[in-house]
């Protein structure tokens, strides 16, 4: 029940929670949160890609939880849409730390997990470390962003082949409408050299988000022109200027007469 274990050692509000482990005869169990909801997989698979401020959202809670994961000494390793539970209010959390590993492991090297969400690193027999779930992370975010895995395909060893040389696509070649800005922090994340990536994955939210909510990426706000006023016709001038006349002779004319005269 070593994944029990290791999932009751972190506590976070965007982790399914383990509350303990058990074995019933030759059946072993774990009792988890009970989090009403559906994955992250079945939301993009029925809505497609999301729009940019509910991803950074998602993105953002995600990075807390890996955070906290990484400060107890674990990567979670396994980093993907179908791990990742959203609740009736729209929380993302993170589940299934099925081969989550102590960071100093010497066991890492073996490689288990998706292939379509391995890091280039771990394909290549080298340790996990918590940029690992940074690249994780950003595939999660670029499935997001464009409805559709980086990486497609069968799970097989062409595509783990395919991630070594070519590396992953850019978001703007799923589609050219994302900014180039959000472009050049997912390319960041999914850095074939780990050190390369962002060191933490509430960096690599940071940069997302401040890309989305960049000026620079937002659509102008339509002008709306003022109607231009028209110049008065000179017709219209003479008129006023003869009213105006009329008026001051009126007041001139009555101003003769001293002021009570008439009545007895």
């Amino acid at each position: 029940m070593m994944e029990a274990r290791r999932a009751a050692a972190v506590s976070h509000p965007h982790i399914v929670a383990v509350f303990d482990e058990g074995q019933d005869g030759n059946d072993a169990f774990i009792v988890m949160e009970d989090v009403r909801g559906r994955s992250l997989r079945d939301v993009i698979a029925e809505r497609g890609a999301l729009p940019a401020l509910e991803v950074t959202t998602l993105i953002h809670q995600l990075a807390e939880a890996l955070d906290a994961t990484h400060r107890t000494g674990l990567v979670h390793l396994d980093v993907k849409p179908a791990n990742v539970i959203v609740d009736v209010s729209g929380n993302a959390k993170l589940t299934d730390f099925g081969i989550a590993r102590a960071a100093r492991d010497s066991e890492e090297r073996e490689l288990v997990g998706t292939a379509r969400y391995i890091s280039p690193e771990r394909v290549e027999g080298r340790p996990g470390t918590p940029r690992s779930d940074v690249y994780g992370l950003a595939l999660v975010a670029y499935e997001l962003l464009t409805g559709r895995p980086a990486f497609q395909g069968a799970e097989n060893e062409d595509l783990l082949r395919d991630r070594l040389e070519r590396g992953a696509p850019h978001i703007r070649s799923a589609d050219a409408r994302l900014s180039r800005t959000a472009d050049a922090v997912i390319a960041r994340g999914l850095a074939r050299d780990p050190e390369r990536r962002y060191a933490t994955a509430g960096a690599f939210a940071i940069a997302l988000s401040d890309a989305v909510n960049d000026p620079a990426n937002r659509a102008p706000r339509p002008i709306v022109a003022s109607p231009p006023r028209r110049a008065p016709c000179p017709a219209t001038l003479l008129l006023l200027g003869i009213v105006i006349a009329i008026l001051i002779g009126v007041v001139l004319f009555f101003a003769k007469f001293p002021a009570g005269t008439g009545g007895a």
